[in-house]
Formats: structure tokens, C-alpha cells, sequence
């Protein structure tokens, strides 16, 4: 099978799942004006994402899921794949092959993030239950995002894992520490959100 088969294969079964699950995990209740404010630091992530090579091929990372778990702990629901979609296409449309652009968006913004979000609706929510969405959204990413790269570099898909699961287990693991503890301070204590000015610089 043809590495652009075996992609095409895997945008579609991406494409699928996600908006399955995101008609399952149903629009949530955000403020009026959660969307856009979710758009706007997801795009900024993605404009300042970090790119890691594997011969020819690379994998990106960004401090997309920090901004994700807020959304998760304050208002789980289908408008979060919906903004993160938007904000990455804002970003990338432009700037990536339509195949790798159009494989993210599946794979990454639509799939792994509304999978984030129903496993935080069916853990009841809050801190904890947007911590088991997390490790579900870098579970699904990090699996989905192997499969182009495999399929293009001619390295067998768990040598790819191999290769970048370590450095995404403790970039998620990051992320989503910093994500939380942003999303705790957001609602109980507004003013210590300025504390985390220096570890998200550093995670960047």
C-alpha cells in the first residue's frame, strides 16, 4: 500500500471518529464568548510550535493541549475541537502540503480532541476528569501523528513511536501540568495566572 494510501486511509478513519465523538460529547455550555477566546491562544500555540526531525520527516509540538485543558476543566463540550480546528487552520493553511495540513486537522484537532472530551464528560469533569482527557488526547495524537510518519520516512510505525514517544510523554505530561494548574488558578485565584508566565516560557 502506497504511503499516500495508507494516509488518505487514516485523514478519513480520523475524520470519522472525531465528529462522531463530537456529536456525542454534544456542543457543551461555554460562555458566549469561550470560542473565540479558545481560537485566539490555540493559534498563537500553534504559530510558535516547534518542529523535531526523524531523517526526512519531523514531528511538531506545540503548548496546544496547556490551552485545551482549560477549556476541559471550565466547559467540556464539542465547541473545543471546533475552536482548536479553526485556530490550527488560521495558523497552517497556508504554511503546510495540503496532505500533512489536512492529516492534522483530522488526526490532531478533530479526533484526538473530541476523544479528549468525551473521556472528560464520562469522568464527571473538573480537574481530574480533564486530566484523563488529556492522557486520551496524547494517546490518540501521538498514535495518529505516527502513521504519516512511518508511512513516509520507511520506518516501521513502532520505531516511530519509539523514537518520539518519550520526548511527547513528557511534552503532554508538561503541557497539561501547566494547562490544569492555569485552569484551578482561573477560577480560584485569577491574579496567580501571572506566576506561570516563566514555565510556559520554559516549556516553549
Amino acid at each position: 500500500m502506497s504511503p499516500q494510501r495508507i494516509i488518505a486511509m487514516g485523514r478519513a478513519a480520523a475524520v470519522g471518529l472525531g465528529v462522531a465523538l463530537a456529536v456525542t460529547a454534544g456542543w457543551g455550555m461555554p460562555s458566549w464568548w469561550a470560542l473565540p477566546v479558545l481560537i485566539a491562544p490555540y493559534a498563537v500555540t500553534e504559530a510558535a510550535s516547534v518542529r523535531l526531525s526523524l531523517g526526512r520527516q519531523g514531528a511538531t509540538y506545540a503548548l496546544n493541549d496547556a490551552v485545551l485543558a482549560v477549556a476541559l476543566v471550565l466547559a467540556p463540550g464539542a465547541w473545543i475541537p471546533v475552536g482548536a480546528v479553526i485556530g490550527y487552520a488560521l495558523v497552517k493553511y497556508r504554511q503546510a502540503p495540503w496532505p500533512k495540513f489536512s492529516f492534522n486537522l483530522a488526526a490532531e484537532h478533530l479526533f484526538a480532541v473530541s476523544a479528549a472530551v468525551v473521556v472528560t464528560q464520562l469522568s464527571g469533569g473538573g480537574v481530574a476528569g480533564a486530566a484523563l482527557g488529556l492522557l486520551t488526547f496524547a494517546a490518540v495524537n501521538n498514535l495518529m501523528v505516527a502513521i504519516p510518519l512511518a508511512a513516509t520516512s520507511g520506518t516501521r510505525y513502532d520505531r516511530v513511536l519509539v523514537a518520539f514517544g518519550p520526548l511527547a510523554v513528557l511534552h503532554n505530561a508538561g503541557n497539561a501540568s501547566v494547562g490544569l494548574l492555569a485552569a484551578w488558578l482561573l477560577v480560584h485565584a485569577p491574579v496567580g495566572l501571572v506566576g506561570l508566565l516563566v514555565p510556559i516560557g520554559l516549556l516553549w
